[in-house]
């Protein structure tokens, strides 16, 4: 017959200590105090750092995460990492929306924290974008400068974007015009169509204003054609009309030549 606490091989009473036994029924992150005999139980408590029951068959022995209880050591606004049992104590990291998924700037924007309590950031679009930067607001978009008091081209040339993060242009003089475009630059000036000479060396020439690219081209008093070098030019006009000349005292010979002269003149 069995009696609880005995020690049948020693033939007497001898208090079982359970806990140095294989039926020792504490967690092994447990310490265990032996009841007295007769009882064949113990206490289990958990070790420092661990919550639970302590014994094998209940919920044994878990690491207790300061992180999700009263005793959180972390401030609201920081991320709070536990450290293992048996340490009580955790890891706080104060949260920077600017490096986590909360982060509200634009993909072109600088990102610049609020300090805690804030869980919010500063925006700022970078060199060659405008907005307000924030991913749910305007956002940043590319800075057209040829739509702005920053546009370099004069007012003769055509203006053509650079893409961001360039704040500049490139400007190019329309028809008719000549220059670097640039209103700090030989701008665009009206190309004179006469300087190269298109007229005949008898005819004025008149620069047409730009966009035109050729010139008006007249002759001169006394002579006739369109003026243009490439053209009819211009050839000195015939003049009508009787010479009257005194012949009394010429020779017959001379005579002749009067009589021939006024007769060619008279066409």
């Amino acid at each position: 017959m069995f009696i609880s606490g005995y020690d049948s091989v020693r033939h007497y009473y001898n208090d079982i200590n359970v806990c140095s036994t294989s039926n020792n029924p504490c967690h092994t992150q447990a310490t265990c105090t032996d009841h007295p005999a007769p009882s064949l139980d113990a206490n289990c408590t958990c070790n420092v750092g661990y919550t639970g029951d302590g014994r094998t068959n209940g919920t044994g022995c878990s690491d207790i995460n300061t992180c999700s209880n009263s005793s959180n050591p972390c401030h609201a606004q920081a991320t709070c990492t536990d450290h293992p049992a048996p340490s009580l104590d955790a890891n706080c990291t104060y949260i920077n929306v600017c490096s986590n998924s909360s982060n509200p700037c634009h993909a072109q924007a600088t990102c610049t924290d609020n300090p805690a309590p804030s869980l919010d950031a500063n925006c700022t679009c970078k060199v060659g974008y405008k907005g307000d930067g924030r991913t749910n607001g305007t956002g940043c978009s590319d800075v057209n400068v040829c739509s702005n008091s920053s546009n370099p081209c004069h007012a003769q040339a055509t203006c053509t974007d650079h893409p961001a993060p360039s704040l500049d242009a490139n400007c190019t003089c329309k028809v008719g015009y000549a220059g670097d475009g640039r209103t700090n630059g030989t701008g665009c000036s009206d190309i004179n169509a006469c300087s190269s000479n298109p007229c005949h060396v008898n005819a004025t020439c008149t620069d047409n204003p730009a966009p035109a690219l050729d010139a008006s081209c007249a002759c001169n008093a006394n002579y006739t054609g369109d003026g243009v070098v490439n053209g009819t030019g211009c050839s000195l006009q015939a003049v009508s009309g009787v010479v009257s000349l005194n012949i009394a005292f010429l020779p017959p010979l001379a005579y002749v030549f009067v009589v021939v002269l006024s007769f060619v003149i008279s066409f």
